[in-house]
């Protein structure tokens, strides 16, 4: 999610600045109730995905270095030190082993 970014003129960075401030007005229990707004649930709170945002940003910073001409960019990462587990698969090739399909094909 992009909430802020510098390609908008100042009209558009402060309705940005608003929505983020209503988005953590709504977040704190005790005006959550009397808002008189609501929030996209895309934006409710759950789990920390730091370990995807990490993953991602080896896609996400060479882009941003090439579209704005950079040489260098560094990035901070503000967290609260829990991630989510990530799930994984890994492909186990087994050369020396028959699949069924060989194995009935070997039978015939």
């Amino acid at each position: 999610m992009n909430l802020l970014t510098n390609k908008t003129n100042g009209k558009e960075m402060e309705r940005q600045m608003k929505n983020i401030w209503r988005i953590a007005t709504y977040h704190n229990s005790y005006n959550r109730y009397s808002a008189t707004y609501t929030i996209s649930s895309r934006l409710s709170l759950s789990g920390t995905p730091l370990n995807e945002s990490l993953i991602a940003l080896h896609e996400i910073l060479p882009k941003f270095q090439k579209e704005n001409k950079l040489q260098k960019v560094q990035c901070v990462i503000l967290t609260d030190g829990e991630a989510n587990d990530i799930g994984y698969n890994v492909e186990i090739v087994r050369p020396n082993k028959l699949t069924v399909k060989q194995m009935i094909l070997d039978i015939m």
